[in-house]
């Protein structure tokens, strides 16, 4: 925080936060700095994206302790500019490294993050790596397992240069937001060797529908009482 604060106030480069993004063996630290370097970085339009290629370069790093850490905090910024980014990079992730990101989890979801994992599975079905597709489901129900709030943040035209300040456009509800994307999530049901871990991801989603309803009925409660 020390830190971050000195970048805040223009003491020190946001290159100062680049320690805890490739050293860092704590995942949270690893990934928040992510998020910290790209919102505080110094650029303009022309350079905009240079801190994101500046990120990717660290996940082909053979000395970055934490790639899984990495990745998530780029997606976990919910742009999807940065995540079709990130899309091209997943392929320098070993399977500790997946299951690492698939354990990370924000306290909202989004429909960016959420995309970006499916995005990964319909890769995946023309592969063998079972142990990446099981980590993915497990991030997918972990999604569900953590919200609170019954909504789902669409963050998908962000206006802003340098990844400062974000902009939520639109908020759904959980419920219209998992009928978007069942057929999706039925048509990976069908893949060979994902049966078993798709089908557990429906069944979470499809329990957590009646709690996403009493979280928005206990906020409404909340903000009237």
């Amino acid at each position: 925080m020390k830190v971050l604060d000195d970048v805040i106030r223009g003491v020190t480069s946001s290159a100062s936060l680049m320690p805890f993004i490739i050293f860092e063996s704590h995942m949270k630290l690893s990934s928040r700095a992510v998020g910290d370097f790209l919102a505080n970085r110094n650029c303009n339009f022309d350079d905009e994206f240079e801190g994101v290629h500046q990120i990717i370069g660290v996940l082909a790093n053979v000395h970055t302790v934490n790639k899984g850490a990495v990745l998530a905090g780029l997606v976990g910024v919910g742009d999807r500019r940065i995540n079709a980014v990130a899309r091209a990079a997943r392929h320098l992730l070993t399977s500790d490294d997946v299951r690492s990101f698939s354990r990370f989890h924000i306290d909202k979801v989004r429909s960016s993050s959420v995309e970006f994992c499916l995005d990964w599975l319909i890769e995946l079905k023309y592969g063998r790596d079972k142990a990446a597709v099981s980590n993915l489901g497990c991030a997918l129900m972990l999604m569900v397992f953590y919200d609170d709030q019954g909504l789902v943040e669409d963050l998908s035209e962000i206006n802003y240069i340098g990844f400062k300040n974000t902009k939520v456009l639109q908020t759904k509800t959980f419920e219209s937001y998992f009928c978007e994307i069942l057929p999706i999530l039925k048509y990976l049901k069908k893949c060979e060797g994902f049966e078993t871990v798709i089908e557990m991801v429906i069944c979470s989603w499809i329990d957590h529908e009646n709690r996403a309803k009493e979280f928005r009925a206990q906020t409404k409660a909340e903000l009237y009482a």
